[in-house]
């Protein structure tokens, strides 16, 4: 008898220090860690579910079931035999305040006797914020690389107008019945054109900076009437290298 004593007394002490040992590593824990009974009354909480939640320990022993913090319009029952493994629950604070929340629970058993639950509750809020800033940023990237696509498809065209303006107004200084006026205009054509190759080729450039994450502002004066004139300029040489004199563009400019 002694010896059983002795060994009920062991075995005791050792259920104890494991218990303490079990709930001192709970208590380190950042999420919230819970036990109930049979009908899902909380019998044991950790430090982080009593700051999480909001309640005291005289509400635990006043009586506090797991359906007045936790609610799911899922099929995964809380109250049944089956694991709960991150299913989405709105968690419910003392105050009223709620949040998102993953769930992992399952059964307390001894001799196949169900005797409660054991979870864990863990805060979804800033998962969920990283999965919709995740999907914000694909969306972005998605709508980025189309407007790019778009742009670079648009290039090719771009590019043309200048050119054909270049090669136009360059064929037209190798006639014999141009004056010196006249060349003197083409060529203020073909050096403006040139520069608006230019800025297009400065724009494909700026595109791979914007991507790396490297492009910069400069804030520059710029004058409107200058930029309507040399349009109007680089379209009169594009309309004559393409045979239209016969279109007459007009600006009115201050």
């Amino acid at each position: 008898i002694k010896i059983r004593e002795k060994q009920r007394d062991t075995a005791l002490f050792t259920a104890k220090e494991n218990e303490r040992r079990y709930r001192e590593l709970a208590d380190l824990l950042p999420q919230s860690v819970f036990e109930t009974d049979q009908l899902g009354n909380l019998i044991y909480v950790n430090k982080a579910w009593y700051s999480t939640f909001g309640y005291t320990s005289e509400d635990i022993k006043d009586g506090l079931n797991l359906i007045e913090i936790l609610n799911t319009n899922s099929e995964n029952n809380l109250f049944g035999i089956d694991k709960v493994e991150n299913t989405d629950y709105i968690a419910i604070r003392k105050d009223g305040s709620r949040f998102p929340a993953s769930v992992y629970a399952d059964t307390i058993t001894e001799n196949d006797n169900i005797l409660g639950r054991r979870g864990i509750i863990i805060d979804s809020t800033l998962r969920n914020k990283y999965i919709q800033t995740l999907k914000n940023e694909t969306l972005r990237a998605i709508s980025s690389d189309k407007h790019k696509s778009s742009f670079l498809a648009n290039m090719s065209h771009e590019i043309r107008t200048p050119m054909n303006s270049i090669i136009g107004f360059s064929n037209l200084l190798s006639a014999e019945q141009i004056s010196d006026n006249q060349k003197l205009e083409f060529i203020k054509h073909i050096q403006s054109s040139g520069s608006i190759l230019l800025n297009l080729i400065d724009d494909i450039i700026d595109i791979a900076k914007i991507e790396a994450g490297e492009i910069k502002i400069k804030a520059e004066k710029c004058n409107p009437v200058d930029t309507i004139a040399e349009l109007r300029k680089t379209f009169e040489g594009y309309k004559s290298s393409i045979g239209k004199e016969e279109i007459r563009l007009e600006t009115n400019l201050p």
